[in-house]
């Protein structure tokens, strides 16, 4: 299966997800799965999965999604009519790119925002 994963600090990478798939996406963010919702990614068929316990465990930073950080890397994929989790076709994956442009943290924002996120925890 198709998908993107995104680590913080690194060039998105395109993978392909093998076995049973949330078993594979929990190891590649590292711990229990959660989605991350963008209205146009939702709409495109595609969903972000990222660590559910990103936050409370110290992940860095990675993606700034409706002004919330988003930690830990994220894996992308699709999804179809019924919700069921597929991989991405090459337009979705085109998406993902220009999404990715639009949220990823540079590295002067990620050091600024683990050190705000420190604070807090």
């Amino acid at each position: 299966m198709k998908a993107i994963l995104k680590k913080p600090g690194e060039t998105a990478q395109n993978i392909t997800l093998e076995g049973e798939t949330l078993a594979a996406l929990q190891g590649l963010v590292e711990g229990y799965i959660t989605t991350v919702y963008h209205e146009s990614l939702d709409a495109a068929g595609i969903t972000a999965w990222a660590n559910d316990e990103g936050l409370l465990i110290g992940q860095a930073p990675n993606l700034l999604v409706y002004g919330q950080p988003i930690v830990g890397p994220v894996v992308f994929t699709g999804h179809d009519d019924m919700g069921e989790t597929v991989g991405l076709t090459d337009a979705q994956a085109e998406d993902v790119g220009r999404f990715l442009e639009a949220v990823t943290l540079n590295a002067l924002q990620a050091y600024r925002l683990a050190q705000q996120l420190a604070e807090m925890f």
